[in-house]
Parts: structure tokens; sequence; C-alpha cells
């Protein structure tokens, strides 16, 4: 479980095993995004990154990534946790645009947290496996265990995750906070 010192015992003390019970663990505390995610991890014996030509390291005050942003679904954008600031971000370029971005934050200093976008224009090329696979790289390298965490019922970011050879082991509940 990953969640605030100040909210930890109160969620540990209620176990949920929904979504409505995680929220009223979390108290009147306004969530940003909510929902139930396939988590699947991976190591380097099951991985299978592709080439990464194209593939640009993106700061999060890169204009490129504002303006992908901006002609993004919020939501989409959101669920890939592109809107948060990484410390880590990777992402495949065309021209002055950004087409994909994979970001990677690390939790606990043990989980490289992925978070995968593709313009929706864009996808079906390959691009998202292209920009996750430098960000898979660079958590293997600081020997994070790299996991893949997709919205279920998000079947394309399930299939990208499962082509790079990551293995599906379980669910998550997860409440996004504002502030």
């Amino acid at each position: 479980m990953c969640a605030p010192e100040r909210l930890r015992d109160r969620i540990i003390d209620a176990a949920p095993e929904n979504l409505d019970e995680l929220r009223r663990a979390v108290g009147p505390i306004r969530e940003r995004r909510s929902g139930a995610a396939r988590l699947a991890y991976a190591e380097l014996s099951t991985l299978h990154v592709v080439d990464t030509a194209g593939v640009v390291r993106v700061d999060d005050a890169d204009p490129r990534l504002a303006a992908l942003a901006a002609a993004s679904d919020t939501a989409e954008w959101t669920e890939a946790s592109a809107d948060e600031a990484a410390p880590f971000r990777y992402g495949y370029a065309e021209g002055d645009e950004l087409l994909s971005v994979a970001s990677l934050h690390v939790w606990d200093d043990t989980i490289g947290q992925l978070g995968v976008f593709t313009r929706a224009e864009a996808r079906g090329r390959g691009l998202a496996r292209a920009a996750a696979s430098a960000a898979i790289m660079i958590a293997c390298d600081a020997s994070l265990v790299p996991q893949w965490r997709s919205r279920v019922g998000n079947e394309a970011s399930a299939r990208v995750a499962d082509r790079l050879g990551f293995v599906a082991i379980g669910r998550q509940l997860f409440v996004r906070l504002s502030g």
C-alpha cells in the first residue's frame, strides 16, 4: 500500500475490499481520480524492450509536453500520470512534436512505476513501447522493479505491457487525492 502517512493507519485498519470502502476509509478528502487497476511487473528475464531511436529525455517544463497535454483527453492523460512531475520522463518525438511519453516514478526506493501515454492519432505504431523501453531501462539500471499499472478495462495499455514482457499479478484499488 502506498498512502500518505496521515492516512495510512486509517486505510490499514479499514482493510477496504472495494472502491466505496476505500473512499470511506480515506474520509472527506477531495479525490482527483479513483478506480481499479491491473498491476503487472517485470524483471530483466521477462522484458522485451524495443529500439529507442527517436526517444528523447523530456523535462517537466518542456513546452512539447505542455502541447501534448493540451491536445490530449484529460482523463487519459491523468490516468497515465502524465500530469504529475516525474524524475524521469522520455518521449517519442517527430520533429518538434511529442507523440508519446513514458514517466517513471520511484516508489519507496523499490518500485519503478511507469505511466505511458500516446497521442490518439499516433497509436498502433509502437511508440508507447519505445518510450516505455527507455524508462524501463532506467528503472532496471537503478535496481527498481518495473511496475505497469493500467486501469481495469484499458486493454490497449495492458497489451503494451504484455508485449514488453510485464506479467500481471494482481489488482489495486486507488484514489488519487488533490493537493
